[in-house]
């Protein structure tokens, strides 16, 4: 009788097994970097901004730390440095979001515009942007433009040594940068802030964009500020119409750490 041969097939591993396995490989190389004695700041969007400018305010001796961040943490930092209070931002952030409503700023222009105005100097007396440091009508569709954000921008300041500025390369690393006025910090914040088609036009600012992207690559820091899973966080990183109710919540929680 004839022998019938039984030919074996080897499967390759699935691409959940290979990037299970990249992920694990990450995570082993990670902990075998050096640990910075930093606060490590994490994005998550408009949610994740109120939540951490609450929390930093809450953080004793904020001012004296170092901090490694990315996207919206950026911002966080920024705002509590500059020692703005929650209604001034929260104000300016509804006067965004209304003049993105009735059409007169694009969506991919509110970042933009928000990140200007918490550089800029230079304010009316109600809190609204000046002509000077407006930047709605001259954005190009990539959200760039070239403004003065206050007479001082190019002027070194010794609390920006203390930020250091997350972001993804276009082959995917994590490149870190600390400013030394706010004319390149403003560019830093518009690059870590900046996700493909959602917060920006294009597929990246100048080689760069959100810091989110390379966060397996992020340093290590002895101390960190953890935003918490819920709906509500989760739900609004990309709400550009999130409510003052839920914007006073989530920095309330912040503040409660």
């Amino acid at each position: 009788m004839a022998k019938t041969s039984v030919k074996t097939f080897h499967r390759f591993p699935s691409s959940f097994t290979v990037l299970t396995v990249l992920v694990l490989m990450g995570a082993c190389l990670k902990s075998l970097t050096p640990m910075n004695d930093a606060v490590f700041v994490p994005g998550a969007g408009f949610s994740g901004f109120w939540y951490s400018f609450g929390r930093i305010k809450s953080l004793e001796n904020a001012k004296d730390q170092n901090y490694y961040c990315f996207s919206a943490g950026c911002l966080a930092i920024s705002a509590h440095y500059l020692d703005k209070d929650f209604e001034s931002v929260a104000d300016t952030a509804l006067k965004i979001q209304n003049s993105w409503r009735v059409g007169s700023l694009s969506r991919y222009s509110v970042a933009t515009e928000f990140v200007d105005t918490l550089l800029s100097s230079t304010t009316t007396d109600d809190g609204s942007i000046s002509s000077s440091s407006s930047s709605s009508d001259s954005l190009s569709r990539n959200g760039s433009s070239d403004l003065a954000i206050g007479s001082d921008s190019e002027v070194e300041e010794e609390w920006l040594s203390h930020v250091n500025v997350l972001t993804t390369t276009w082959y995917g690393g994590v490149k870190i940068s600390v400013a030394s006025n706010r004319r390149e910090l403003r560019e830093m914040l518009l690059k870590t802030s900046f996700i493909p088609f959602a917060t920006g036009w294009g597929g990246n600012r100048d080689g760069e964009l959100d810091g989110g992207f390379s966060l397996l690559f992020h340093p290590r820091c002895r101390k960190g500020i953890f935003l918490p899973p819920t709906l509500e966080m989760l739900m609004n990183i990309l709400n550009v119409n999130m409510g003052f109710e839920t914007v006073e919540k989530l920095y309330a929680e912040g503040l409660k750490g």
